[in-house]
């Protein structure tokens, strides 16, 4: 990885799989790749998607460089959010709201929309 300035070797380091948090010394990015809204909203049966709205609400949050790789956010609310520069690599994104996001430089390679 080649540094492009100062603030990213120290902010925007490379992302550690096993420690799931940027290997920078001063990170200020969410890294939570294989999260799973469903776990998290206690939805143990993908049947019971229809009856819920939301399964988490992230709407207008500011998330930029945020890592979702391999996230599981189906229903997820994402109106508004902040995702310049975010990764949601291979998420599944199905039903959920991004009206309004800004995802300028984000990348979605493999999403599932």
């Amino acid at each position: 990885m080649i540094w492009t300035s100062f603030h990213d070797l120290l902010f925007n380091g490379q992302v550690d799989p096993v420690a799931r948090r940027r290997k920078s010394p001063f990170s200020n990015t969410l890294v939570l790749p294989v999260f799973d809204a469903l776990e998290a909203a206690k939805i143990g049966d993908p049947k019971k998607l229809d009856s819920v709205t939301y399964t988490l609400s992230l709407r207008g949050r500011h998330l930029e460089g945020a890592v979702f790789d391999n996230a599981d956010l189906r229903k997820a609310d994402l109106g508004g959010a902040q995702l310049q520069g975010a990764s949601l690599d291979y998420a599944q994104l199905q039903g959920a709201s991004l009206r309004g996001a800004q995802l300028e430089g984000a990348s979605l390679s493999g999403a599932q929309l």
